[in-house]
């Protein structure tokens, strides 16, 4: 799915449409449910090469990321937010 489809909430997080899509991408690769927007990627089994397996799929099929905004960020909803701050960001 296109990260064009997403549509930001009232309170600035991305709708609940766009993360259950990285919470699909986080439960294929740590192979876990992710069932809440607070869960935690390393709390849930989460480690550095789970995490670059999880931005690269991030990167691909939804909008840009880094390894550092996992790290920096590893709450779903909070990743999220990330994710859509810096995809909206206009390029130069």
């Amino acid at each position: 799915m296109s990260h064009s489809t997403r549509r930001p909430g009232a309170d600035g997080i991305p709708d609940g449409d766009f993360i259950a899509i990285v919470a699909g991408i986080w439960a294929d690769v740590l192979q876990v449910p992710v069932g809440s927007p607070y869960d935690d990627f390393f709390e849930l089994g989460g480690h550095s090469m789970l995490a670059s397996r999880a931005v690269a799929v991030v990167r691909r099929e939804v909008a840009p990321a880094t390894m550092r905004m996992l790290f920096d960020h590893p709450r779903l909803r909070d990743f999220c937010a990330r994710l859509d701050a810096v995809d909206a960001v206009p390029a130069r």
